[in-house]
This record gives structure tokens, sequence and C-alpha cells, in this order.
């Protein structure tokens, strides 16, 4: 599998790609089996076919608008088409402007819907000043964040958990 796409860009489904075809969406994980593309919520995507990404149980499918595919199935979406689909994705968000450190917690959060404090840190060795700190910038630059406080059910510390609000200024 070539690697010409990456976790957060705004994809469509060619005709290669049987259902899925002619519908946009966004790249949230990358592996061996190929690109999991997650579509608008309009779209079924896989049913109980197939295994699912971090499913339960193999052939039951946790995000039924998502689909496994091939780089030859996909081609990289222009905004203004992204936009048209109600899809906001990396290629909108200004990445040339974002530190290395800022290009990373966004791609995290993209892909895996939130980071937090201990996620930045154990996954990246970025201190929970400094994914504040981050966020923040990517803030003034435009990006939009969502912050969710949460406290832990069992040692009952409070926390913030970042998610992509879905929108860029």
């Amino acid at each position: 599998m070539s690697n010409q796409f990456e976790v957060g860009m705004v994809v469509k489904a060619l005709s290669s790609a049987g259902r899925a075809e002619g519908h946009v969406g966004v790249i949230r994980e990358v592996n061996a089996r190929g690109y999991f593309v997650e579509f608008n919520t309009d779209f079924d995507g896989h049913t109980g076919n197939g295994v699912g990404r971090r499913a339960a149980e193999p052939g039951i499918i946790e995000k039924p608008h998502g689909w496994y595919l091939s780089g030859h199935a996909l081609v990289a979406v222009q905004s203004e088409e992204a936009k048209e689909a109600g899809i906001i994705g990396i290629p909108d968000i200004p990445m040339h402007l974002l530190s290395p450190q800022e290009q990373t917690i966004f791609k995290h959060i993209v892909s895996a819907g939130h980071i937090t404090a201990l996620d930045a840190m154990v996954n990246y060795g970025i201190t929970s000043a400094a994914l504040s700190r981050r966020i923040c910038d990517m803030e003034d630059l435009g990006v939009r964040f969502e912050r969710e406080r949460r406290q832990h059910p069992v040692t009952k510390k409070r926390y913030t958990r970042y998610k992509f609000s879905g929108s860029y200024k």
C-alpha cells in the first residue's frame, strides 16, 4: 500500500469502491488492511459484513459509516467539494502553519476523535502544559476545538478532553 494518503485527509471513493462510489469521507485510520474512510452519516457503509475496526466481534462494524478501501479506490478532494459534503478535514487546515508538535496533536485528534494530557504524554511525550499551549496556539490560527471537562470514575481526578469541532475560521 502506498502512503499517498494520511489520517485526516478528505477523500472521495472512486468506482472501484463499490457502493461507496462518489461518497466523500475522512481517512480515520491507515493500516495493513488499507485506509479506513469514515463517511457522512447519510451513507450506511459496511454493516455486518467484514471485520470492523475495534469491533467487539468479527463481522460487526462498530462504525457503520466507514469502509476500508485501498489507495486505488480513493482520490483526494478539494476543500470546496469537502465543504459541499459537510466534511472538514486536514486539507482545510493550514498545516504548513502548524509546528511539528501541533501537527502531531491535530492528527491524533482527527484520528482518535480526541486527545487528553495522558494520551499526549504516553504517545508523544508531550506534557499537559505543552498540550494546552499548542491547542491555544492552533486556536489563534482559527482552528476550533471543544473542551470536555471530565472526572475519572475511580481516581476522581479531573482532566480535559480536547476535540476538533469540525470548523476552521
